[in-house]
């Protein structure tokens, strides 16, 4: 799914584009079908985090995520 850092940056600067209204960071925010993307990405991450707090195990959790529609999209839509 890319590094963090490819996968924050983006976000951070749409946020501070929404929130400031700064015109310098418009293009370097996500369009709406992009930042459906990092959502959905946002989405995944907190679930393994979860999944990782209640104490499964990596084969557990590799086990459960290769089961779930979201993250078949997600590999699916990775470069979007």
């Amino acid at each position: 799914m890319g590094s963090l850092q490819n996968i924050i940056s983006p976000i951070v600067d749409t946020r501070n584009f929404f929130t400031h209204y700064d015109d310098e960071l418009k293009e370097q925010s996500l369009d709406s079908n992009k930042l459906y993307m990092a959502s959905e990405r946002l989405k995944f991450i907190l679930e393994v985090c979860f999944l990782f707090q209640l104490g499964f195990s990596d084969e557990e959790m590799k086990s459960l995520i290769d089961k779930t529609q979201r993250y078949n999209y997600l590999k699916q839509n990775k470069g979007t």
